[in-house]
């Protein structure tokens, strides 16, 4: 019950940690003009920083700290928060945003004071990066957001409100956020709220800005996690499944099973969370099993293709209505498959080149050496540090500070123990196996490596990068794939300075620093970067 002493709203802010960004999130509390306010923070930060903080703000009573004996996690500690307010209002900010005017808070007041009937309202937000720039704005027109007093459920496909920082609701509608969800936690609230109650409060002004690229955040813990966010959704979408069935629906969940590459219900995740799964999962998979593949590859370019002529009309009147460059059907290139839901790439590739980078900069060296690596690492490398590149099949191109140059990885054109930084990455696996004009040589690989032990001199860096996994393999005119215990022992008389493991599933889950014999002997075509020093 409200007494006369209760204030208007509660800013609720569960925190854990990131005292640098909470700061600024206080900052911007202290500097609304609107004052019928209280702060109330309860913290899973596991030491006194928090508290500690507290201290440079003069809140006065305005301020409620509580310390919560143990770790409640995400949505327990926002339930926390909410438990212990006692405003009219709840208003949401997560300890890594802030409100974005002065007149944030009253506008908020003023958004939800107009519309008695809404228990709910929300606003415009941008999302910032770590310089203070905007990365993104979230400003839903009202045709975005109709669908809400009538369909919320449709919230599952398109989360038009964005973040709890931007939302403000009534205290007593008794609801909690659910226990069980990281990932969905925020589209799940807002479902359960305007199903309750379809009538809400929005503002297109952007009262709030929201932290979108910080390291420390959950949604980057959770996106391309299937093991948490599969579950969560299959979770989600048993609640509410039988409202929004139909052809989205399906579109949804193939998208899902695309992103993860899931052919089988044997290949999802094992969960508590998960009770049954849903009936177009596994419409979607027993049509892929039923249709040859050669059918659903001619079916997709079919669509594309239409897609493509429908794109090319809308685009040819746009243009003709802006008075550009004619468009003509002669001059077209389509590229059907570009237009995917994530940027694809090859993690080998990728990922070793930036590690082996870094690894360089550390070096600093006056001269790196590099033997037949990705072409495209010398050329980024050669704008700090004066590089060579050596390969068999020598590349003509024109760069400062960097050279191209023949060499045969088996005699390196180099004097014993004279070469103070070099990499031979994702090479020596391929050498002696006719693939790229060498000779034949069974032992073609050994042979390149003893050479690049014995130019490497005294204290020197070797980065050296192959495919590595439980055991060994010859895939003739490809690659090999070895051990870490193998390779160990072919560097002798070398020490490990930095091992980071590619693994199988790196796409998804990135990559493991320090790894362990242990961590590659669980891969099948893991990548193992391994950075030896001479002793």
């Amino acid at each position: 019950m409200k007494t006369s002493h209760d204030p208007i709203v509660s800013i609720c802010i569960p925190t854990y940690g990131q005292t640098e960004y909470l700061r600024r999130t206080l900052a911007s509390i202290a500097k609304q003009d609107f004052k019928d306010y209280e702060i109330v923070i309860t913290d899973d930060t596991p030491d006194d920083s928090v508290k500690d903080l507290l201290r440079e703000f003069s809140f006065g009573e305005k301020l409620r700290y509580r310390k919560n004996a143990s770790r409640l996690g995400q949505a327990m500690n926002h339930n926390e928060t909410v438990t212990f307010a006692r405003g009219t209002y709840v208003k949401i900010l997560h300890h890594d945003d802030e409100l974005k005017e002065t007149t944030s808070l009253s506008e908020y007041v003023r958004m939800i004071k107009s519309n008695p009937d809404a228990d709910f309202g929300f606003s415009a937000s941008v999302g910032i990066g770590k310089n203070g720039e905007i990365l993104v704005t979230n400003k839903p027109s009202a045709a975005d957001t109709a669908f809400l007093a009538h369909e919320s459920e449709r919230l599952f496909f398109r989360n038009v409100i964005g973040s709890p920082s931007v939302v403000i609701f009534k205290r007593d509608i008794g609801l909690t956020f659910d226990k069980n969800l990281t990932w969905l936690i925020d589209i799940d609230f807002y479902m359960r709220v305007l199903k309750r109650n379809g009538k809400f409060a929005y503002t297109d002004k952007i009262l709030v800005s929201i932290t979108a690229d910080g390291d420390h955040q959950e949604t980057k813990k959770v996106f391309g996690n299937k093991n948490i966010e599969i579950p969560e959704i299959f979770y989600v979408y048993e609640k509410i499944g039988s409202q929004i069935r139909g052809v989205e629906s399906v579109k949804f969940f193939w998208r899902l099973l695309r992103r993860y590459g899931i052919s089988s219900t044997t290949e999802l995740p094992r969960s508590p969370l998960i009770t049954r799964i849903p009936a177009e999962i596994r419409l979607i998979l027993a049509a892929k099993r039923a249709v040859p593949l050669w059918v659903r590859a001619a079916a997709k370019r079919a669509y594309r293709s239409a897609k493509f002529v429908r794109d090319f009309r809308t685009f040819k009147k746009l243009s003709a209505a802006k008075g550009k460059t004619d468009v003509l059907w002669s001059e077209r290139s389509p590229q059907l498959f570009d237009n995917t839901p994530v940027t694809s790439f090859d993690a080998h590739y990728v990922y070793h080149p930036a590690w082996a980078a870094r690894a360089v900069r550390k070096i600093a060296p006056k001269l790196h050496i590099d033997i037949s690596s990705i072409l495209s690492f010398s050329t980024m490398l050669s704008a700090f540090i004066p590089t060579v590149f050596y390969d068999y099949r020598p590349a003509r191109l024109t760069l400062d500070n960097l050279k191209s140059e023949r060499c045969d990885l088996r005699a390196l054109p180099f004097k014993d123990r004279s070469v103070e930084s070099i990499s031979c990455m994702h090479t020596v696996e391929h050498i002696g196996l006719g693939r790229y004009g060498d000779a034949l040589d069974p032992e073609g690989d050994v042979k390149a490596i003893n050479e690049l032990k014995r130019v490497v001199a005294k204290g020197g860096s070797l980065l050296f990068v192959v495919p590595i996994g439980g055991e060994q393999k010859v895939y003739f005119n490809a690659h090999r794939v070895y051990t870490y215990r193998q390779i160990r022992n072919l560097f002798d008389g070398f020490r490990i300075n930095d091992f980071m493991l590619i693994p199988d599933d790196a796409v998804k889950n990135g990559t493991i620093a320090n790894a362990t014999e242990a961590d590659a002997d669980k891969q099948r075509y893991g990548c193992g970067c391994f950075w030896f020093i001479k002793e």
